[in-house]
């Protein structure tokens, strides 16, 4: 104890603050504070609540296989672009050539499968020409990285280092490697990814989304904090967690509800967006969406 004591008088600690330092707090909040510099996801229900996602911020995004969840996260980091950011994603399931086809569509909201298809209509190439012009004027970028082998928490720290990115997404977390000492167990090793991760989050002041599997139940029922897989430490450690849920009644519809089952700083709510997957149109569902989308199928089958 007399070690330690002494310890903590030589070496104290980097980071401390004080109750009394109220006047600094309220000089900040004269000048906007940090909450203005948050992140907007893109779904104006969560960012009016969140004031955008905050630098120190770990999310994660959950849902059953195939429901949309890595759409969802790549949607996010469109808008990060959108609003001059520099957003990281960084891949351990698909390819860079599949997630910029995606974000081309949801630029542009041409026919995505007549892209990946290869046959873009004149009206649609000449959409993307234009567009690309603008980007083209653009400082900041989308980085992404697909080919990291043996992902560990080093390298996602490292490649943050190196590129500064404004935000970063991993895609899936549960694909990431870890060293021994971490535990053999499953559960084991996502505590510690994730506690790692928020650590970077905090100590780089910028956020990270991850990307996480929810189990069977959640085919069904939507994405819970009780069904997602693999451990709770992924819960503990997330300051926010989405989830999704879109039954075949929903999906004929377009709608996709977007639950925030975790707000660490604020309430919780879910929302219903507009999920057209064809153009990669992305928005708050609305009666009038409904009107449309049956009266585009309408037209469809004669």
């Amino acid at each position: 104890m007399e070690q330690s004591r002494r310890l903590a008088q030589t070496f104290p600690s980097q980071k401390i603050a004080r109750f009394s330092e109220i006047n600094e707090r309220i000089q900040e909040y004269e000048l906007g504070g940090d909450t203005a510099k948050g992140i907007k996801m893109g779904i104006p229900a969560f960012d009016n609540i969140t004031l955008g996602i905050q630098s120190h911020e770990y999310i994660t995004i959950s849902g059953w296989s195939g429901t949309g969840k890595s759409t969802l996260a790549q949607w996010a980091l469109f808008n990060a672009y959108m609003q001059g950011e520099t957003p990281m994603l960084i891949s351990l399931e698909m390819e860079s050539r599949n997630l910029f086809r995606k974000w081309d569509t949801m630029l542009t909201n041409f026919n995505y499968h007549n892209l990946k298809s290869n046959k873009l209509t004149d009206e649609e190439l000449n959409k993307w020409k234009k567009k690309a012009e603008d980007i083209s004027k653009k400082k900041n970028d989308i980085i992404v990285l697909d080919e990291v082998y043996q992902c560990t928490v080093d390298r996602v720290y490292a490649e943050m280092v190196r590129w500064k990115p404004s935000i970063v997404c991993i895609d899936y977390i549960s694909l990431m490697d870890t060293q021994r000492a971490s535990g053999n167990s499953n559960w084991e090793k996502i505590m510690y990814l994730t506690q790692n991760l928020k650590q970077i989050a905090r100590s780089l002041k910028v956020p990270i989304i991850g990307v996480a599997q929810t189990n069977r139940e959640s085919a069904t029922g939507g994405a819970k904090l009780e069904n997602i897989t693999w451990s709770v430490a992924i819960i503990q450690d997330s300051d926010i967690v989405i989830g999704l849920h879109s039954d075949e009644d929903m999906r004929k519809e377009k709608m996709m509800e977007i639950r925030m089952l975790k707000n660490r700083d604020g309430m919780t709510l879910d929302t219903n967006f507009m999920w057209d997957m064809d153009s990669m149109s992305f928005g708050p569902y609305s009666e009038t969406q409904v009107f449309l989308n049956k009266r585009k199928e309408a037209e469809l089958n004669g």
